[in-house]
C-alpha cells in the first residue's frame, strides 16, 4: 500500500491507493488511469519554510472538464503537465504553479499555499477583448481577473488565475506579470 504524507503547519495528509479511488468515486466516475491517481504533494523549502502545493483534486476536477469533449469527439485527451518556477519580488518570495490543460492552463500565484481568489478568462469571437470573471475571491480585487484577461490576450487560451499575494504595491502586480511573460517566452510549451 503506498502513501504520500505532506505536512504543512501540523496538518497531515495521507492517501492509499484504495482511499485515492473512493476520492474519484466520490467526485464521479470511473477512476482515472495511474497518472492522474498519483496524489501529488510537493514540498519544497524556502528559507527554511514549508511551502506545499497540493494538487490532486483540482487536477482531477480540471482534467475531467477539459478532456471530456475531447473524449467525446473520439479524440485523444493531452494530459495535465505541471510547472513550478519561484522569484523573489520586491523582498517577498512568490511561487508560480502552472498546470497546462487542453486547450488552457490554471497559474497559481502566491507566497503561501492558499487558494483565496479564482478568476477565469476566455477569448470571445464578439470582441476584442477577452471575457473574464471572478469565481472566489474579494469582487473587489480585479488583478486576478485583468491578469487572466491579459493572459487570454496574449495565449488565445482559456485562462484561470489565482492570484493570492497581499495588495502591499501596485508595481508588484506588475512584477509578477513582467516574471510571466518572461517565463512564457523562455517555457512557451508550459503554458
Amino acid at each position: 500500500m503506498s502513501s504520500t504524507f505532506c505536512s504543512q503547519q501540523g496538518l497531515t495528509v495521507s492517501a492509499s491507493v484504495r482511499e485515492k479511488h473512493a476520492l474519484h468515486d466520490s467526485v464521479g466516475g470511473a477512476r482515472p488511469p495511474d497518472r492522474q491517481a498519483s496524489l501529488q504533494c510537493r514540498v519544497a523549502a524556502e528559507s527554511g519554510r514549508a511551502t506545499s502545493v497540493f494538487t490532486f483534486v483540482l487536477r482531477f476536477r480540471i482534467d475531467r472538464c477539459f478532456g471530456m469533449e475531447t473524449a467525446l469527439n473520439g479524440g485523444s485527451v493531452e494530459p495535465i503537465t505541471v510547472h513550478d518556477f519561484s522569484e523573489k519580488i520586491l523582498e517577498q518570495l512568490v511561487h508560480f504553479h502552472v498546470m497546462k490543460l487542453s486547450g488552457g492552463f490554471f497559474l497559481w500565484i502566491g507566497s503561501e499555499p492558499v487558494l483565496s481568489s479564482l478568476a477565469l478568462a476566455v477569448s470571445s469571437k464578439h470582441d476584442s477583448m477577452p471575457l473574464s470573471t471572478l469565481v472566489l475571491g474579494d469582487p473587489s480585487d480585479t488583478t486576478p481577473s485583468s491578469l487572466a484577461q491579459r493572459l487570454t490576450k496574449k495565449t488565445q487560451k482559456q485562462v484561470f488565475v489565482s492570484y493570492n499575494l497581499p495588495v502591499t504595491s501596485s508595481n508588484l502586480a506588475l512584477l509578477v506579470e513582467d516574471r510571466i511573460k518572461k517565463e512564457m517566452e523562455l517555457h512557451p510549451d508550459k503554458f
